[in-house]
């Protein structure tokens, strides 16, 4: 049952940022946790770049981790933004990647930011892929990862959420979600539909992830069919209320995106994540072949990532990429929100 009209958002998340807006408000919306941080990462930098990609990220999320929940620094009035019913106070989120078991929330709150998109979660706790699985790639200022979806599960992090919302967390917060890697094809419906009943109630929106390149055969479930297999399965007994977006992948053949998105649209999905890493190398400019999925600057600095701002139906835009403007507007123009990956 609809309570409201609400128009689809897209999620603008090359995961490298979109630049001029971040820039902008991060300026505006400084803090001095902000500042102490900033200083502290330029005096770091050179001795996290010495260790391997994920200890550093390890060491780092483990530090933010110990941070006490403070109040949010204010933002600006004008960066309000309302979308599928909810409102943030500024348009800036961190995106699903960084945070998988929500480690940090209290330190994404008092940086300011307007939600957090934490995962990708899973139903039962799992290790995800053998190290070494994350590679720098500095000088295109990018990075590769072949992660796997490493979760410590829906309960854990479940309760971590509710301690925290228990202490005064006040964050939008979003949960990516995701099926175990030993699910067989006949039962991811089922895992999403698992998650969707344990976690939605702790949760602003939730983030249905069909198109990790790490997880094998999650991608065909972006297909009309399957789409509407896993809304099924999230509406039994009863059709859903929460807000659920669907996070697509940069590959998919052009041709094939206006039917996927029609599907999204169809079946109430509220908005579209655009979107994962890319299994692409030389079609955005980069030579080595380690397989995983690339994110960083390669993508961000493609055409097709950068918003078109226009009401056509046109899939991919010309070239294989990002879905930004193949979302139907309806009524009004859909929000967007901004996920940097950090």
């Amino acid at each position: 049952m609809e309570t409201e009209a609400i128009s689809p958002a897209i999620f603008i998340g090359p995961k490298g940022g979109g630049p001029s807006l971040i820039e902008s408000t991060a300026a505006r919306c400084k803090s001095s946790g902000q500042v102490m941080l900033g200083f502290f990462y330029r005096l770091v930098k050179p001795l996290l770049f010495r260790l391997d990609a994920e200890t550093a990220h390890r060491m780092v999320l483990a530090m933010l981790s110990a941070w006490p929940i403070s109040d949010p620094p204010a933002a600006p009035r004008e960066l309000t933004t309302r979308v599928f019913g909810l409102e943030f106070n500024n348009p800036v989120g961190l995106a699903a990647g960084l945070d998988k078991d929500a480690a940090a929330p209290a330190a994404w709150q008092a940086l300011g930011f307007g939600f957090a998109e934490l995962g990708t979660i899973t139903p039962r706790p799992q290790a995800g892929t053998s190290r070494p699985r994350i590679w720098r790639l500095p000088e295109q200022r990018a990075l590769i990862n072949q992660l796997g979806f490493p979760s410590k599960g829906m309960e854990a992090v479940g309760r971590r959420i509710e301690e925290l919302r228990a202490k005064g967390l006040r964050l939008r917060i979003g949960l990516n979600i995701g099926p175990n890697k030993d699910t067989p094809a006949s039962r991811v419906a089922s895992d999403y539909a698992m998650l969707a009943r344990g976690l939605g109630a702790i949760a602003d929106f939730i983030v249905i992830n069909l198109s990790s390149p790490n997880t094998p055969g999650l991608r065909a479930f972006q297909s009309p069919e399957r789409l509407r297999e896993i809304r099924a399965a999230i509406d039994e007994p009863r059709r859903s209320t929460a807000c659920y977006l669907v996070k697509l992948s940069p590959d998919i053949d052009p041709a094939e995106l206006g039917a996927i998105c029609d599907t999204i649209v169809q079946l109430g999905f509220v908005g579209i994540v655009a979107t994962n890493t890319t299994l692409a190398r030389t079609e955005v400019g980069i030579a080595w072949e380690q397989a995983g999925g690339l994110s960083g600057r390669p993508l961000r600095d493609s055409p097709p990532y950068r918003h078109p701002g226009s009401d056509h139906r046109g899939g991919w835009d010309r070239q294989r990429g990002r879905c930004l403007s193949a979302y139907p507007r309806r009524r009004e123009p859909g929000g967007t929100l901004y996920r940097p990956h950090l």
